[in-house]
């Protein structure tokens, strides 16, 4: 059995080949889809509906992670976020499928709950990394919680997504270097990140690997970007074309 994870899919159906070219099968294998399956893409709500599917034949080897765009487009269906800032964010391909994938209230009132239960993070383990956590957004500075003098990771999440998850999911300090060092590398375990397009970072269409953390979010909804999947038993990238 082998372990991997794919961020921002952004509704790219080149997702499905890239698991198939990386060999991916269920249920010998464990997939994590690491937040933002929604938005940008051309087909956003097709590929996280068959997504959704495929998790509830194999709940125990497919991880749905909630993402900011996930995030948005429940508050979109909840009356907290208007149409046209949904549509600025990203989601105008999502609300263009949304009446052919969810046409009636018992479905919209049934994504919802979905997205609701999807988690924020998971945990994993990798003989590279050893214990891992995958989360989309990753640590806030404001919500940095120890234990023993170290980072404790998963509870820095907690806190920092039950005090605003809106505030937490759209938070970038990991990736932008906010965060001090000595906070990285106390990290208590390895995290998977995507959220923030490492083009934009580092000019890079690949993952960026660093010592505490990686950012797998290779820019698939943006030109010159790739959609990145990871196996963490070895650190393999497989990689195919964004839009």
């Amino acid at each position: 059995m082998s372990s991997y994870v794919i961020s921002d899919v952004h509704g790219n159906r080149n997702s499905f080949l890239l698991l198939n070219k990386a060999g991916v099968s269920f249920p010998a294998d464990v997939l994590y889809v690491n937040g933002d399956i929604v938005d940008r893409g051309e087909d956003p709500l097709g590929v996280f509906t068959e997504l959704i599917k495929l998790q509830k034949e194999y709940p125990e080897n497919i991880i749905l992670l909630q993402g900011n765009h996930e995030l948005f487009l429940k508050m979109y269906m909840e009356g907290r976020l208007p149409g046209r800032v949904y549509s600025a964010f990203g989601g105008a391909s999502t609300l263009r499928q949304l009446n052919y994938y969810y046409p009636d209230d018992l479905s919209r009132r049934e994504l919802v709950d979905y997205i609701s239960k999807m988690p924020v993070y998971a945990k994993a383990y990798s003989p590279l990394y050893g214990d891992v956590v995958i989360t989309h957004t990753g640590i806030d500075a404001d919500h940095v919680v120890y234990d023993n003098g170290m980072v404790d990771v998963i509870a820095s999440i907690k806190s920092a997504y039950s005090s605003d998850p809106y505030h937490y999911m759209i938070g970038c300090d990991l990736q932008r270097g906010y965060l001090p060092n000595g906070v990285v590398n106390g990290f208590d375990k390895y995290l998977v990140v995507g959220h923030v397009p490492t083009i934009h970072l580092e000019k890079t269409d690949t993952v960026i690997v660093k010592d505490h953390y990686m950012d797998i979010d290779t820019g698939s909804s943006y030109p010159g970007g790739k959609l990145s999947l990871i196996r963490l038993d070895d650190g393999k990238v497989f990689q195919t074309k964004g839009r």
